[in-house]
């Protein structure tokens, strides 16, 4: 019988051992900051999206204050991209556009209990529309 409880104290010991247990993410993290137009443009109705790194949204923000802050609270432990658009004119076309990172979008990672401070700046979307010079009817 002894031989028995020794095995399976010795098996238990193996078997906890070799588990992968992770700790449970207590979502206490936060992101915050400021959007500006880089000509001046007002940020008001700036769309600021949050998304995991491989796309996934996680929030939007929509700014209503001339200072342009916003804020991401109870975030989980992670890796995260900020995304930031505007719609001037309301036509359901963005005007400016801009990212945490500039042109390349930088990888913001997250730990517990972690407050991070980040500033975007939007800059104009520039379309060129094709017009036509004239038609060649014969």
């Amino acid at each position: 019988m002894k031989k028995f409880i020794l095995l399976f104290l010795l098996l238990s010991v193996f078997f906890i051992n070799s588990c992968n247990i992770q700790p449970i993410s207590v979502p206490n993290n936060r992101i915050y900051g400021t959007v500006n137009c880089n000509d001046g443009t007002s940020p008001v109705g700036t769309i600021v999206s949050l998304e995991t790194v491989s796309g996934f949204p996680i929030s939007t923000f929509s700014i209503t204050s001339l200072n342009g802050s916003f804020t991401f609270n109870d975030l989980s432990s992670g890796d995260y991209k900020v995304y930031a658009s505007l719609d001037v004119n309301a036509d359901g076309i963005d005007d400016y556009s801009g990212t945490y990172g500039g042109d390349s979008s930088a990888v913001l990672t997250l730990f517990g209990g972690d407050t991070l401070s980040i500033s975007i700046t939007l800059k104009r979307i520039v379309v060129n529309a094709y017009k036509p010079v004239g038609s060649r009817n014969r």
